[in-house]
């Protein structure tokens, strides 16, 4: 099979990455957060009981200790709270404090506009070609990296 060079750079994803970084770097200098930080809190926004740092792991490619260094900074700046599971004390989850919520919209807004910047002149019937495919991919490639 034959992949162009603009398939090759969209699995890659740099290009995304950097647009990502411009368009969150006026929120990592006025909060003093790293990347990693504005990432696990973009997670944290849409997992819904998904929340401990495997999960983050499992769905954002970072490695634990990037996860961990993140979420102890996260902790220390009083936006997130870990929050011992019910059933099964050895899961930790992670959840956002009411003190996060401001920055957390900042982070929904930057992204929501990256995606709209991104998806322009995408019909919605696209996207869903693209799901399917994407889905398709991950599904290879975490069959080939096991």
């Amino acid at each position: 099979m034959n992949i162009d060079k603009s398939v090759q750079a969209l699995l890659h994803g740099l290009q995304y990455k950097k647009l990502l970084e411009n368009r969150i770097i006026s929120i990592q200098e006025k909060y003093d957060l790293r990347k990693v930080d504005i990432e696990v809190l973009y997670f944290l926004a849409h997992c819904g009981e998904h929340n401990t740092a495997r999960d983050i792991r499992a769905d954002m490619n970072l490695t634990k200790g990037h996860i961990s260094q993140s979420v102890d900074r996260l902790q220390k700046m009083g936006l997130v709270m870990q929050v011992p599971d019910k059933e099964d004390r050895r899961y930790i989850h992670l959840a956002p404090t009411e003190q996060a919520k401001t920055l957390m919209d900042e982070i929904l807004d930057a992204w929501d506009s990256l995606n709209q910047s991104v998806f322009a002149g995408i019909t919605e019937d696209e996207v869903q070609v693209l799901k399917t495919v994407a889905q398709k991919i991950k599904n290879n490639l975490e069959k080939e990296l096991k």
